[in-house]
């Protein structure tokens, strides 16, 4: 193969890595949205926590997988991947301390993750402030949430639904538009 190749098939892994990565982290709000109202529904508090432990180590692993690979070399990606990772193990350790503080500063390290990650990668822009105004709506919902219940909630509601769908039409968009100017421009 020669370098133009090598080249071409680098950038293609790279823009796909990102893609699914970038696709991941948005449905993790959702997912996890998912566990704890089916647990707390329940009183299943262990249960609970075993399972966002398992989701939090989940990504933690793509955090580490994404930490060693050229794309996130720069120091914003590595801090970003850094929160999520620390994200995984505070969880982790509210599982074994049974303490849900931790869960929330867990969340809020995953959200702070998420978002520098995102600016430390050569994503759209669009893409980019898809994911900060998400995590920034959802900390003012935390600090609007005793004043102004009922509004609150339908934000909450509406903006787990519809983050995942735009990061994930962005994103698609995003990779598709980079495959293309490959395809079209190979030399470069």
């Amino acid at each position: 193969m020669s370098n133009n190749q090598n080249n071409i098939v680098n950038a293609t892994k790279t823009i796909g890595f990102l893609r699914t990565i970038s696709i991941s982290l948005s449905f993790v709000p959702l997912v996890t949205f998912a566990v704890i109202a089916s647990c707390v529904g329940m009183g299943y508090d262990r249960v609970l926590l075993i399972a966002m432990t398992i989701i939090l180590i989940a990504i933690a692993a793509l955090a580490i997988k994404a930490f060693f690979h050229p794309i996130t070399s720069n120091i914003v990606a590595r801090t970003g991947l850094c929160f999520l990772t620390a994200s995984a193990l505070i969880c982790l350790s509210s599982m074994i301390l049974n303490d849900f503080d931790l869960i929330t500063l867990s969340c809020v390290l995953f959200g702070v993750g998420t978002t520098i990650f995102a600016w430390g990668t050569p994503l759209s822009l669009t893409l980019r402030l898809c994911h900060t105004i998400y995590y920034a709506l959802m900390a003012l919902c935390a600090l609007l949430c005793n004043s102004f219940k009922t509004e609150t909630v339908a934000v909450i509601a509406l903006s787990l639904i519809i983050y995942p769908m735009a990061t994930s039409y962005l994103t698609t968009r995003w990779a598709g538009k980079q495959f293309f100017d490959i395809a079209n421009h190979p030399d470069q």
